[in-house]
């Protein structure tokens, strides 16, 4: 860049010139030009640019009643890629990612990058009839898919990756906002239980979230507000062909606008966000309330999510020494699945809370991936037997045959077994015959109110 100006030296004119290098601040001009509507590492657009681009174009589609297509594409466990290869790593196979995305996609849409492992894709169709606009999204999803899986290689590693895609059509009429929520429930719809699927915004998911969120947010009122309460379903023995009352499994209860919520309606839904681990506390303290006035055993349902937890034998270890009870009351019942997801952290755990007293009890046993290992390596007390099992021991043969091998397995290892849902005298003598040492279930009254 040159400046000039005019002076006056000693009565003669002169014009004063000088010259300045600016590349540097046209270059950072540049950049923060590329910025403001690129995503640095990929090239690709970034939302900013996305959003503004859409607005754009939306009018259009309202005004001519047109549809296109918006896809939603995630990277499958792509934070397990940054942590077991490296960060390093991470950044290139995104850069591959970005480069395969611009080939596969057709001129007229538009591909941005949203967040570390999220991508956008615009597909400008202007399309009259909405089927055809469907069954294109479904086909390209498809083709792209199996592009961006095929095999990746960086640094000489082979990296194999899964991408899951949610779609949501572009119709006249709809806002922006809600076209966006929509491919980001269709990606969360996608990503649910298996991934690694294309699924496009379906109503009736999206009404079954929203009613998800309402019953989470009513959780957690009901905590604050003690509306949850337990019932307690007696574990018997027979002696003498009488029961007698060897302790009680503590069952979770809600009562809401006088009504009382099943926990099938709660526990799973507790169980996705994390509130399980809040109800499990909570459930924990009840009980362990319950035992400063009573001399009983209690068994008390674990949750995976609340066992995974990190604090949770520091969380148990407080609730037992606020209350002061004698751990040796109480039965924690976990499930195989558990025992599955890091055999060594659930051995660590149990063996932790077993060394202050604390019994173990294998629920549902037979229901999951059974195996003799961990009965052979876990301080364990009891196996339970699934009622699905009991409820037909009478006449079914499979199923006698199984209640009678997890028996003998159970004796085996020298663990109490316990048989769930016994609702009718031939179940119970059933049972006796096979050497089930402890019953529970209706044929001995319905769970108890405290």
């Amino acid at each position: 860049m040159v400046k000039g100006t005019s002076i006056q030296l000693w009565d003669t004119p002169l014009r004063m010139v000088a010259i300045f290098d600016i590349s540097e601040i046209v270059e950072k001009d540049k950049m923060i030009d590329f910025l403001s509507n690129y995503d640095f590492l990929t090239g690709l657009y970034n939302r900013k640019y996305f959003l503004e681009f859409i607005q754009e174009v939306f009018p259009y589609y309202s005004t001519h009643s047109l549809y296109g297509a918006l896809f939603f594409i995630d990277i499958d466990n792509f934070r397990e890629i940054n942590e077991i290869r490296g960060y390093e790593v991470g950044d290139l196979l995104l850069k591959e990612i970005a480069k395969r995305l611009k080939t596969t996609v057709r001129k007229e849409s538009l591909i941005a990058r949203v967040g570390g492992d999220e991508f956008l894709l615009f597909c400008d169709l202007k399309e009259k009839d909405r089927e055809k606009v469907r069954i294109f999204s479904s086909s390209f999803a498809g083709r792209l898919k199996k592009e961006l899986e095929k095999l990746y290689v960086i640094d000489d590693q082979e990296i194999n990756i899964t991408i899951s895609i949610g779609i949501a059509l572009i119709e006249p009429n709809l806002d922006i906002a809600l076209l966006l929520r929509q491919a980001d429930i269709a990606l969360y719809n996608a990503k649910e239980n298996r991934k690694s699927r294309i699924i496009f915004f379906n109503s009736k998911y999206f009404k079954t979230l929203k009613e998800k969120s309402k019953i989470k947010e009513k959780i957690k009122e009901g905590l604050k507000n003690d509306q949850f309460f337990l019932a307690f379903q007696k574990k018997v023995r027979l002696e003498n062909q009488t029961p007698v009352v060897v302790g009680y499994e503590a069952l979770v209860r809600w009562e809401l606008n006088g009504q009382i919520i099943p926990p099938d309606k709660f526990i799973p839904i507790a169980e996705e966000n994390g509130l399980i681990i809040e109800i499990g506390s909570y459930i924990l303290q009840k009980v362990c309330s319950y035992l400063q006035k009573y001399n009983e055993k209690i068994s008390v349902n674990i949750s995976p999510k609340q066992f995974e937890d990190d604090l949770f034998v520091k969380r148990v270890i407080n609730i037992i020494n606020k209350y002061n009870i004698n751990p040796n009351n109480l039965i924690f019942e976990i499930t195989e699945n558990i025992l599955l997801e890091n055999i060594d952290e659930a051995i660590s755990k149990i063996k932790q809370l077993k060394n202050i007293g604390i019994s173990f009890s294998i629920d549902d046993f037979g229901t999951g991936f059974s195996s003799f290992e961990y009965l052979k390596t876990l301080p364990l007390a009891e196996l339970k037997i699934d009622k699905i099992f009991v409820k037909n021991v009478v006449d079914n043969s499979n199923d006698y045959a199984i209640v009678e091998a997890i028996t003998k397995i159970g004796h085996i290892f020298d663990l109490k077994v316990v048989a769930e849902g016994v609702e009718t005298r031939e179940q119970l003598q059933i049972l006796e015959e096979i050497g089930v040492d402890i019953f529970q279930g209706f044929y001995f009254g319905r769970p108890e109110i405290h």
